[in-house]
């Protein structure tokens, strides 16, 4: 899922990573308005790359360098001949970074290190009012190798929300942990938490959401107490994490986590209807017996558990 939302009235700065090493500088298309995207940080000379998992980095200190691993430690090694590999910085020293996982293979010579993150804040107006489906891309040029030739006119892209606030369960790694203690024995190296399972399995949550409230004339974002979803969003996560090593029990995770999903939705705290922001009457606890449907008329909601994700898990 490509959508990206930000907050209504809120400085919001757009993050992206690239696919592919870049060449030049990538441009982000929103709504009319063009912003060139700034990498997380610098590009670097790398002198050598030692027993397949330490860079040597003359140039690299800690103090300038501390945002740029774990979190956000996705990178590009550009190599003179051998192409370039993806690897992901789990830790920066003066002079050297230190990858989570070792090189497929040696490496001679001098590379470059090319972080994959990029961002940019977007200009006051796109987040001046609510709106929906607001199509943003991202234009850039693939560099292969430092003697490969370039692949220009490439494009990554999706839809642009602004809302009064995004859908959130508020699952962080802390909280997956304190559920699942034994998530902990299946971090990936070099890796400060679960951020990336937590995001994967939201975005699949939402989509189950959409399934629902869509035909409704409503959104994930219409729901304003997403917190109750935290139970779900956790098992989801977890089934996700445990799926390579343990498909059995990550398969009794997923159906319990769609099940989970399904109860919370019947009894939602608060569906904002209208989009006002506010809790009106016939909001509050009216999710899964009627709703006011796009055109002002209540109308009847079926009850919603029996059949979320029901077709989607064996």
């Amino acid at each position: 899922m490509h959508d990206r939302k930000a907050r209504l009235g809120e400085a919001h700065r757009f993050i992206w990573s690239a696919p592919q090493p870049l060449e030049g500088v990538p441009s982000l298309s929103l709504s009319g308005v063009t912003q060139a995207l700034e990498p997380i940080h610098a590009p670097a000379i790398v002198a050598a790359v030692l027993d397949q998992r330490t860079l040597s980095i003359p140039a690299l200190t800690l103090d300038g360098a501390r945002g740029a691993a774990g979190l956000y430690g996705a990178a590009w090694l550009i190599t003179e001949r051998d192409g370039a590999f993806p690897v992901h910085i789990a830790a920066v020293s003066d002079g050297f970074a230190t990858l989570a996982e070792p090189l497929s293979r040696r490496v001679e010579g001098a590379a470059k290190l090319q972080w994959a993150t990029w961002s940019v804040i977007l200009a006051e107006a796109l987040t001046a009012e609510l709106r929906r489906n607001i199509p943003w891309e991202v234009a850039y040029t693939v560099k292969a190798g430092e003697d490969i030739f370039s692949r220009p006119n490439r494009a990554d892209g999706g839809l642009f929300h602004v809302v009064r606030a995004p859908f959130s369960t508020g699952l962080t790694t802390a909280q997956l942990t304190a559920r699942f203690s034994d998530v902990v024995n299946q971090q990936r190296p070099g890796r400060q938490g679960f951020e990336d399972e937590i995001g994967d399995e939201l975005e699949i949550l939402i989509g189950h959401l959409r399934a629902q409230l869509t035909g409704r004339g409503l959104t994930e974002d219409d729901i304003r107490a997403g917190a109750v979803f935290l139970p779900a969003h956790a098992h989801l996560t977890a089934a996700r994490i445990f799926e390579p090593g343990n498909p059995e029990r990550a398969l009794n995770l997923r159906r319990r986590g769609l099940a989970l999903a399904g109860e919370a939705l019947q009894a939602l705290p608060w569906l904002d209807i209208n989009g006002d922001g506010v809790p009106d009457e016939g909001e509050v606890g009216a999710s899964s017996e009627e709703v006011y449907t796009p055109g002002g008329q209540r109308g009847g909601l079926s009850p919603i558990a029996p059949r979320f994700g029901a077709d989607r898990v064996p």
